[in-house]
């Protein structure tokens, strides 16, 4: 009797079934996971801001600003930069992308050699998704210059 090696027409779909099952179960959990990356990613973007903008003011050992300009962008500079391109402005980071909006409150904010907050005292910023308010983030800074991430309201 001669052996054949290779698949016959049944192994194979049988297979290709299993497969299309499992790429139905996986792909609505996978565009979940996109989008939640994608929105962690921006709150992510906002948070590492403010880290930057304390970091920064420890190591030059002057005061650094964090404040939203009029298109949306923000800028951390020494002094008070006027944009991203003034000679003062160390980095500009962009407005919320897609369904993001930022609300704001106590900026701009300058942070001291030693990591505090000066002036108001505390600052925060709320990242609402218009699409899905299970991902809106509330980030703050209080006096001292801790910077906290945390869920924010429906």
């Amino acid at each position: 009797m001669r052996t054949v090696k290779g698949f016959t027409l049944i192994e194979l779909m049988v297979t290709l079934i299993v497969l299309a099952i499992v790429a139905a179960i996986a792909l609505p959990n996978l565009s979940t996971w996109i989008e939640s990356s994608s929105a962690r990613s921006q709150a992510n973007l906002y948070r590492d801001m403010l880290t930057y903008a304390r970091a920064e003011a420890i190591s030059k050992g002057q005061l650094v600003r964090v404040k939203a300009l009029g298109d949306g962008t923000w800028v951390v500079g020494t002094g008070d930069p006027a944009g991203c391109t003034a000679a003062t402005a160390l980095r500009c980071f962009p407005a919320p992308a897609g369904k993001a909006t930022i609300t704001a409150s106590g900026f701009p904010i300058q942070f001291t050699s030693q990591g505090q907050v000066r002036g108001a005292g505390s600052a925060s910023i709320a990242i609402k998704f218009t699409d899905n308010c299970a991902y809106n983030r509330d980030i703050s800074v209080n006096g001292i210059g801790r910077i906290r991430s945390q869920k924010g309201a429906c």
